[in-house]
């Protein structure tokens, strides 16, 4: 191991953590291909995004 070097000392960051919160507003781009099954975006959109199912067709 390293030489010691006692005339370092540890310092320490002793900030608290700012609270952390969802952002108001934001954007999901979703695309349309030929792979993902047109349930499973409704499935998505229903359950993630809390979307009713007439908005979510």
């Amino acid at each position: 191991m390293g030489k010691q070097h006692p005339e370092l000392k540890e310092k320490f960051d002793t900030q608290t953590a700012e609270e952390v919160r969802e952002p108001t507003q934001y954007k999901i781009l979703m695309h349309n291909d030929h792979f993902t099954t047109m349930d499973f975006v409704v499935h998505i959109l229903e359950t993630v995004f809390n979307k009713p199912p007439s908005e979510a067709v």
